[in-house]
């Protein structure tokens, strides 16, 4: 519980209180260490479980390899990798390379990526082709990434994450025209996009979920009075300050 909240040092403190130690609390405080920033400290533990802990399971290293993604790990992800499929003869699931395709995604190193992908063979599912196109969004390449949208909207032509990513591609570089296209093709395969919903409240009153621009409540009057107010209280960056920010509004 600690781990998944961040509390690393409490988390940590229980576990060496531990007198005995699971896989499943190696597993926890690997995966704690590794989504909040610490994949060193994941991979030092993982070293510390293979010399004095019970032996690694397929979990593990999902926990390790996932620690090495979000931490930049790539030749400390490989080891893991190679170690796990050698020293412990664990096959390698679908889950073990999604995170070697997040980890090389991340790293930029999106042909790598694609190359374990294509060498799968029969293993490649859905999720994995979602992990190279979300990677080729991050490092902006439209090349790769409207392949891989395509790809998936192929394979699943109901499920709208494949539209909004090729989307956003084709928006990032100004292309208008393939935006719409893609609008098209969501209307022809009946996908709709889940509208998103935000609260807006103040002491007085209860929230009030906003949607894309639509007011879903019936005091949306309030709530036009309470943005009303904001703007009154908004004034013009400086000059400096427009182009060190880029033009966003400060509020005093």
């Amino acid at each position: 519980m600690y781990a998944k909240c961040g509390v690393m040092e409490t988390a940590r403190e229980i576990f060496d209180s531990m007198s005995e130690r699971s896989v499943p609390s190696w597993n926890s405080m690997i995966m704690g260490y590794g989504l909040h920033g610490h994949g060193e400290k994941a991979l030092e533990l993982f070293m510390d479980m293979e010399r004095s802990g019970p032996k690694p399971n397929e979990t593990t290293f999902i926990c390790v390899l996932s620690s090495c993604a979000h931490g930049g790990l790539v030749l400390e992800g490989w080891w893991c990798f190679d170690r796990m499929v050698r020293f412990y003869n664990i096959e390698p699931m679908a889950e073990h390379f999604g995170c070697m395709m997040d980890l090389l995604g991340r790293a930029g190193l999106l042909k790598d990526s694609e190359n374990l992908l294509t060498n799968l063979q029969g293993k490649v599912s859905h999720a994995l082709w979602g992990t190279l196109l979300s990677a080729s969004r991050t490092q902006n390449n439209s090349k790769l990434g409207e392949f891989v949208g395509r790809k998936l909207i192929e394979m699943k032509p109901t499920e709208v994450g494949p539209y909004v990513l090729l989307s956003n591609i084709y928006a990032t570089e100004g292309r208008w025209d393939d935006v719409e296209k893609v609008r098209e093709m969501m209307k022809d395969n009946g996908v709709e996009k889940d509208i998103g919903l935000s609260l807006v409240g103040s002491n007085e009153i209860e929230p009030c979920p906003v949607a894309e621009g639509n007011v879903l409540s019936q005091r949306s009057g309030v709530m036009l009075t309470l943005l009303g107010e904001i703007g009154l209280h908004m004034k013009k960056p400086s000059e400096e300050s427009s182009h060190r920010e880029g033009g966003l509004l400060a509020i005093q």
